[in-house]
């Protein structure tokens, strides 16, 4: 009976890390995502339209709201995401550059690699929330 009793406590506390696991992303963070969504969106759309202008107007905008990303998580100390942050700001850049430069396919390669180093930082470090909100793990 004792074992069984273990066997549960052992289970209860494992359930209850697993939902203390994540938790809910910073307002300053949320409206930096936003932005860089928004920022993202006006990149695909000035690509779609040749708009070169445009391309590069937004990539100065990602540069400048993924080095809040990159201070968000150097304040943190998470190795991981940190390593994503950078590598989107690189990106970012790339993408400035190959736009300044009507390079389409360096826009084209940075908006891809721009595009792998956010899918695999939220795949790996947010998680949705039952509110439909996002949180960090």
């Amino acid at each position: 009976m004792r074992a069984v009793w273990t066997g549960l406590m052992v289970m209860a506390l494992g359930a209850g890390v697993a939902l203390y696991a994540a938790e809910p992303a910073p307002d300053s963070l949320v409206a930096n995502m936003k932005a860089l969504n928004t920022a993202l969106t006006a990149v695909r759309t000035a690509v779609t339209g040749g708009d070169f202008a445009g391309v590069e107007k937004q990539g100065v905008a990602l540069e400048a709201l993924l080095k809040t990303n990159t201070a968000f998580w150097k304040g943190r100390k998470a190795a991981a995401p940190l390593v994503h942050a950078e590598a989107a700001g690189k990106a970012a850049g790339e993408l400035t550059a190959a736009a300044k430069a009507k390079n389409e396919a360096g826009v084209a390669a940075a908006q891809k690699a721009l595009s792998a180093s956010c899918g695999a930082c939220h795949t790996a470090h947010r998680e949705r929330t039952p509110d439909g909100k996002y949180a960090i793990k």
